[in-house]
């Protein structure tokens, strides 16, 4: 069911781009200029409130993960990681290899890049990996990028065996959209530095230009972190309707149509984006999505929007996977 409420945002893990996403969605304001993510806000109790919340278990879903079909061509991204005081140094790389109908594992060795995309709203850059000290980085700037510059971020990095570190700082991205670097302080002074280049993907990465209020579906924008025990993994993907003829997108309330559909994208080959997304209210709700060739859908869904479902927050979870995001559709 989908649940009408006023802005709510994910809870404090989730941290920038999925909030700030959910927040600008439904409310069309901006984020922190303070690299914080704000406390949750409740309901507003003074405006009238339509709540229905409903757990689906009866839905027919698929296997976990089934063969997608891998992007034509292969993504590769090299990072660097400096912490102090610690003196850790890492050098990573992730792909460039061409992958022929094979599942690859969002929490083992993998990568994903905006720098590799048609389109993007937030930068992000990930890299995962199952050798060495380091599970994972992740690169998340907290707002829309425009182009090149400087843009507040996050940084975290996910330890083997040890705790993971979180830092918030600024991403530095270079002419080309398709390198970079970053420096972040940890709440307890720790810093957390370094280089990204992604090459392969798409050739001509592009900001994500939001449409007119104009019912015609110009653009879809969604993040979602995925959980597996104590990692997390940050994906997404954005859609320019115009730049990607494609692919297939609807989102019904753009164009002033009440359907149970929320938003639907497929065809979104991108290494490391979500390649497909289905999202449903109605009496049956349903999620499905497709990363790095593996498909999950869920049947356990709670959909929140305040007013016309163009934009709002998701969670679900399914065989020990757990996923909260946000989307937006203009």
């Amino acid at each position: 069911m989908l649940v009408y409420l006023h802005p709510m945002r994910p809870y404090a893990r989730m941290r920038s781009v999925i909030a700030c996403l959910a927040a600008f969605a439904v409310t069309m304001a901006g984020c922190s200029d303070s690299g914080t993510l704000p406390e949750p806000v409740a309901p507003d109790t003074t405006s009238p409130v339509s709540t229905v919340a409903t757990t689906i278990s009866s839905v027919d879903h698929l296997p976990v993960a089934t063969v997608g079909v891998a992007a034509p061509t292969p993504l590769r991204v090299e990072l660097t990681l400096a912490a102090e005081p610690s003196g850790l140094q890492v050098d990573m790389g992730v792909g460039g290899d061409p992958v022929s109908n094979a599942v690859v594992d969002p929490f083992g060795t993998f990568s994903s890049c905006s720098g590799g995309r048609r389109a993007f709203g937030a930068y992000s850059v990930l890299v995962s990996s199952l050798d060495g000290p380091v599970g994972a980085v992740t690169l998340l700037t907290h707002d829309s990028v425009t182009g090149a510059g400087i843009y507040d971020a996050d940084v975290t990095v996910e330890m083997r065996a040890a705790k993971s570190q979180f830092a918030t700082g600024t991403m530095t991205i270079a002419p080309g959209l398709r390198s970079g670097s970053y420096l972040a302080f940890a709440p307890d002074g720790g810093k957390l530095s370094g280089t990204f280049e992604c090459s392969g993907g798409d050739a001509d990465p592009a900001p994500l230009l939001v449409g007119a209020d104009d019912g015609v579906l110009d653009t879809v924008e969604v993040f979602a972190l995925l959980r597996r025990g104590e990692s997390e993994r940050v994906v997404g993907l954005a859609v320019q309707i115009e730049r990607s003829p494609e692919i297939d997108a609807e989102c019904p309330a753009v164009l002033g149509v009440v359907d149970p559909l929320v938003v639907r994208v497929d065809g979104d080959s991108s290494i490391g984006a979500l390649e497909s997304f289905d999202l449903r209210g109605g009496e049956v709700a349903a999620m499905r999505l497709s990363v790095a060739g593996a498909t999950y859908e869920f049947d356990d869904v709670v959909v929140t929007v305040d007013g016309a479902p163009t934009a709002g927050t998701f969670s679900g979870s399914v065989d020990g996977l757990t996923v909260d995001g946000a989307f937006r559709c203009t």
